[in-house]
């Protein structure tokens, strides 16, 4: 019988009003329904806390957890890392904790188009697997890893959806919106250059010139004045391409989200527009067109996964880099030209818009948070399990009975698993090989522990973790590799661990003589 992971889960806090934040809430909260131990470490509270019944950690002084994370997987016996934030912001994580890569799993947007120059490579490479948002991501990093799964956001299509007429008028009436008048919207995080919301203010301008300033609104959701270096001055923008643009009354970066006023935000809209550079998913599309908004959108690889042929594309004028992600990503910048020119076109066909809403929440019906964790998810996690089953992961204590050195300098690991966790620290002794009763073709030679394809003395030191506590003949097991190493370490479980019971294939190991450790392992060593 398969065992589920024991998930610990890096990311926003689930309550903060963030993208993240909430594929954390729904994806953690649907975990914990579908039976699986999963807490949360959260990037923005600083005391342990319970929320809706899943545990969240605090983050310390490390944005990103490195100055915790190994604390948190042995306090809370984890044995499956999942981070959802950029792969380039936690690139320190397989050198700095090489015996954690394995039971790793980034889940990242892809933003842009990567080569391998890219940030996200390498990192991506030593993980146990990569999960990404989009299709386009997934395909990206598929040229560079091998093992990359598709999990998709998804919307709350109770909370997402659109308000009849009458309630709509309301709305509109009570923000000021006259009727006939036409409203854009754009929801996003007013940080950097990405989202380009310079760009999208500047394009309104010339659009509202065109059509009547006061016949047309710009109603933007992010946080209104600037934060920091990264932010944009909303007021200032429009002072100075001469448009009054809407924003929230309240910061929606310092207050918890509320999928009600966003429905209600979203239904004011005519057109969602998004002339984003780059986009890893885009949540706020899914949204709006769970309210039957339809979208018009920067031509992006994401944007063409969630519109579809029921929205609209605005052409590439040119492509940059930006700093504040993974620095070779190529992204692209719309022609203001083209969304000026598309804008008009909307603005005089309102009854395509009609249907194209219709259209837009078909499609965005296909992703109930239900069905894209049922649908996604479980079989990721499914299909990971046998590699976190078989034990596999470097145990910290044990790297001091690794040597420094050793002759000749060859080092074999016996019984080294599919994800061979404890390669990084052998290799350094010498030429590696690793042998598993599971070879698997690509550098894990198959063969038994009781019949080893070696010459005598053939190896400087040979490394035995965790193996032969699962053997028929384990005095065997010994033997072997004893006779191919002039030198080694074997080390198993015995009934003096507290985990021994926890694994069912664990037997107790007949020996004459052996040490014990702190943890309650038996230890060979010659």
């Amino acid at each position: 019988m398969s065992k589920k992971p024991r998930i610990l889960w890096l990311s926003n806090s689930p309550f903060t009003p963030s993208a993240f934040g909430k594929v954390t809430e729904r994806t953690c909260l649907g975990l914990l329904a579908h039976g699986y131990d999963v807490i949360c470490a959260g990037m923005h509270n600083q005391f342990k806390l319970e929320y809706k019944g899943l545990t969240v950690l605090p983050r310390k002084s490390h944005n990103f957890f490195a100055d915790v994370l190994p604390q948190y997987v042995e306090m809370y016996d984890r044995n499956l890392i999942i981070s959802l934030m950029p792969l380039w912001g936690t690139a320190w994580m397989p050198d700095t904790f090489p015996h954690l890569a394995k039971r790793w799993i980034p889940y990242s947007p892809i933003e842009g188009t990567v080569d391998h120059s890219s940030t996200m490579i390498q990192p991506g490479r030593k993980a146990l697997a990569v999960m990404s948002p989009s299709r386009d991501g997934q395909e990206q990093l598929l040229r560079f890893i091998d093992r990359v799964y598709l999990y998709q956001h998804g919307v709350d299509l109770d909370a997402y959806c659109p308000l009849d007429q009458s309630e709509r008028r309301r709305l509109r009436e009570e923000a000021g919106i006259r009727d006939g008048d036409f409203v854009l919207g754009f929801c996003g995080a007013n940080l950097g250059d990405r989202k380009d919301i310079p760009r999208l203010i500047k394009t309104f301008g010339r659009f509202a010139e065109a059509v009547g300033h006061e016949q047309v609104h710009l109603y933007i959701h992010c946080s209104k004045e600037e934060e920091s270096l990264r932010s944009w001055s909303i007021d200032r923008l429009g002072r100075k391409y001469g448009v009054k643009v809407k924003v929230p009354e309240h910061d929606p970066g310092l207050t918890s989200p509320d999928d009600n006023e966003m429905r209600e935000i979203y239904n004011l809209f005519d057109v969602y527009i998004s002339m984003s550079r780059a986009e890893g998913f885009g949540m706020p599309i899914l949204e709006a067109e769970a309210c039957s908004v339809p979208c018009l959108v920067t031509d992006i690889a994401a944007h063409r996964e969630l519109v579809g042929d029921h929205g609209w594309y605005i052409k590439s004028a040119d492509s940059t880099l930006t700093l504040l992600a993974d620095k070779y990503a190529e992204m692209e910048l719309c022609s203001i030209d083209d969304a000026v020119e598309k804008l008009l076109y909307l603005y005089r066909n309102r009854d395509e818009l009609r249907s194209r809403g219709a259209e837009a929440r078909r499609f965005a019906s296909n992703f109930g948070w239900d069905d894209v964790i049922d649908s996604q998810l479980m079989p990721i996690l499914e299909e990971i399990e046998p590699l976190l089953e078989a034990g596999e992961g470097v145990q910290p204590h044990k790297l001091p009975l690794i040597p420094r050195e050793i002759e000749p300098k060859r080092v074999l690991d016996v019984g080294c698993g599919l994800t061979q966790p404890y390669r990084p620290y052998l290799e350094r002794l010498g030429e590696y090989a690793g042998v598993d009763i599971r070879g698997d073709g690509r550098g894990v030679v198959k063969a038994n522990a009781e019949a080893l394809p070696f010459k005598d003395g053939e190896f400087g030191f040979v490394w035995c973790s965790e193996v032969i506590e699962h053997l028929d003949r384990p005095e065997r097991a010994i033997a072997e590799a004893k006779r191919v190493g002039r030198h080694g370490v074997i080390t198993f479980s015995t009934p003096r661990n507290p985990n021994f019971g926890r694994d069912p294939t664990h037997r107790v190991v007949q020996l004459d003589s052996y040490a014990i450790d702190s943890q309650g392992n038996g230890l060979i060593i010659w």
